[in-house]
């Protein structure tokens, strides 16, 4: 039972990294269309936890297939 937990929240995290990630993409094409700039540190701080998303999907997925 607790390898399915872990998987789901494996699914969750990955389906969160996804909609996080496209939400980075269009906001900064958004940005860039309209002529702005995104600050490094904004664009630091999105990826940043995109890709935290991602890691926690890999971990779980991980604990969820040896338990």
């Amino acid at each position: 039972m607790t390898d399915l937990i872990l998987q789901t929240a494996a699914l969750v995290s990955l389906f969160c990294g996804m909609i996080s990630g496209t939400f980075v993409t269009m906001v900064y094409i958004t940005i860039r269309r309209l002529g702005g700039n995104l600050e490094r540190r904004h664009v630091l701080v999105l990826t940043s936890v995109t890709l935290l998303f991602f890691a926690g999907a890999v971990v779980f997925f991980y604990l969820g297939s040896t338990v």
